[in-house]
């Protein structure tokens, strides 16, 4: 992808923005997802509530050992092992719904 756009007039501006774009983007889902692993673990918290900050920390750490734990293994096929053992209790959970 980058050599595609390094090949384009103004290819490396583009390329700053995509870059740019996608760690905004990572960033936002990253905190997201901590917030709400959080908010779910999290013992009597109201609506109006948030969770503690160093819960939100927690969750966005295992979040990134997981990643990193994927990217080290590297093989598509455990990455698929994964996506269908996670999936198949929410499966279950969907056909009761």
């Amino acid at each position: 992808m980058a050599a595609i756009y390094q090949g384009l007039p103004g290819g490396s501006i583009a390329l700053f923005a995509i870059i740019s774009i996608t760690i905004i983007f990572l960033s936002a889902t990253l905190d997201s997802s901590s917030f709400t692993l959080a908010s779910t673990a999290s013992k009597k918290l109201s609506l109006v509530q948030e969770p503690a900050g160093w819960h939100k920390i927690f969750w966005a750490l295992v979040i990134e050992l997981v990643a990193f734990s994927m990217m080290l293994v590297g093989e598509l096929q455990v990455l698929q092992s994964l996506v269908v053992i996670t999936s198949a209790p929410l499966i279950l959970i969907m056909a009761m719904a």
